[in-house]
């Protein structure tokens, strides 16, 4: 509590005891006139008025105005209660207050000497000084320590005693936190904090701020930001064949994996040694080649890439495409006579190998001649049709077309017999009478050892 002295004229002084009250929280000063003090400055003279008039005012708010009597003699004082007459101030953002100063009012009617006198003025001003207000909140302070593919810690700091924080993302929403025991001294501190749930490969800016225990003011802000890194590469898995023909090759990858949070499904990719790039297959584990050479090595490469583009280890495997299918030929006859002829096959291509060739005669059934290109034929009949087919089985169980040729056998020639016609032998035919008919005899046979053979 202090005193204020309102008015004093070398006859007597009047003073007015108070109190001022901060509240930093909100932000206003409570003023509190506690009595008012007459005192007689001079010892010659008292100061009485048996109905004095005394208040106390604060601009043209006046309160706690009463009636007493005045009874003060030379060099004495009367000290009058207020009963605790009570103002609030306001004060700006700044923490300045809006009525400064205080103009506090003190009035007292008294009489000098013993006779009644009223002091010229009437009511006695004074101006009381109302102290501001620190609204400051103090600064925060932030920068990056770490980063991962769904987080970022940071060490974020301020530079007064502090109970409350909060922080934003991206220039979001305002979240509070309870700050560490770091921050909770005089001259505040500083902690770590770690800001999860984003995405990889994402940038983003956080923002804190402190609220300062004194006055409850939000100090000013700090704000840093980092990009979360790309998880780590997929893991390369394998690739096998599992099926091969003369011009495709099918194969299968397995054992891929993903690198970290947030990786996902990509696609699968696949691609010849010898081609320039790489082909997606979706999320498809299976891939068949085709358009290729016949008998040719291919060495075929998988890798797998995730959501964000990044690519695995490449997986190969080296594999050879059939040999082209068994290509037909033709066939050609030699050795025609009326009862035999030998067939021969020629043009035919066959990459893998032969493993036999099948002849066929008039749609009989198929007989192998081995690796012999050549079939012969005999015990035929005369003048008649023959149609005689070939097909080839190479070494991996593959025939080639079927190809063939038609053949038809002469007439058996007639018996005959020759005659020495001057000098020069000339061949005659030799008839037999069947039936009162002459027939052309066809075989002439000889006994040989007991046993007829044709004489040819």
């Amino acid at each position: 509590m202090a005193w204020k002295e309102v008015w004093n004229n070398s006859y007597y002084k009047i003073e007015v005891e108070y109190t001022m009250m901060k509240n930093v929280i909100a932000n206003t000063t409570t003023f509190t006139a506690k009595r008012i003090r007459i005192t007689s400055v001079n010892s010659y003279y008292s100061c009485n008025n048996a109905a004095g008039t005394v208040g106390i005012g604060v601009r043209s708010d006046i309160r706690g105005t009463q009636t007493k009597a005045i009874n003060v003699g030379g060099g004495g004082s009367q000290t009058i209660d207020l009963y605790d007459k009570t103002w609030t101030i306001g004060h700006n953002g700044s923490g300045t207050p809006n009525n400064n100063p205080v103009y506090v009012h003190g009035y007292c009617d008294v009489g000098l000497g013993g006779s009644y006198h009223t002091p010229a003025g009437g009511w006695k001003t004074a101006a009381i000084s109302v102290p501001s207000i620190d609204r400051s909140g103090g600064s925060a302070g932030i920068y990056v320590s770490s980063v991962s593919q769904n987080a970022i810690t940071c060490v974020i700091s301020s530079n007064v005693k502090t109970t409350l924080g909060r922080y934003r993302i991206d220039g979001g929403g305002w979240t509070n936190f309870t700050p560490s025991s770091a921050l909770a001294v005089t001259n505040g501190g500083s902690m770590s904090k770690t800001f999860s749930g984003f995405s990889p490969n994402t940038y983003h800016t956080i923002e804190v701020q402190f609220r300062r225990d004194y006055n409850e003011v939000w100090g000013s802000s700090a704000s840093a930001g980092a990009t979360t890194p790309k998880p780590p590469a997929p893991s390369a898995g394998s690739i096998k064949v599992t099926a091969v023909t003369i011009n495709s090759i099918t194969v299968q990858v397995s054992g891929f994996g993903f690198g970290g949070y947030g990786a996902t499904w990509g696609a699968y990719f696949f691609k010849r040694s010898i081609d320039g790039s790489w082909s997606s297959n979706g999320s498809g584990s299976t891939r068949t080649f085709t358009g290729l050479s016949p008998g040719t090595s291919y060495t075929l490469q998988a890798l797998l890439r995730d959501n964000y583009g990044t690519d695995s280890g490449v997986a190969s495997v080296t594999a050879t495409t059939l040999p082209a299918t068994p290509v037909a030929g033709s066939l050609s006859y030699s050795g025609l006579l009326f009862d035999r002829f030998t067939v021969s096959a020629y043009g035919y291509s066959i990459a893998a190998g032969i493993s036999r060739f099948e002849w066929q005669i008039n749609g009989g059934s198929w007989v192998s001649s081995g690796t012999t290109a050549s079939k012969a034929y005999t015990g035929l009949k005369e003048k008649t049709r023959y149609t005689v087919n070939c097909r080839i089985l190479d070494k991996l169980g593959r025939y080639s077309g079927v190809f063939g040729v038609t053949i038809t056998t002469p007439a058996e020639p007639a018996g005959h017999i020759f005659l020495k016609v001057n000098g020069r032998y000339q061949r005659y035919n030799i008839y037999k009478k069947v039936n009162g008919r002459y027939l052309r005899a066809t075989d002439i046979f000889r006994k040989v050892n007991g046993v007829y053979k044709r004489d040819v």
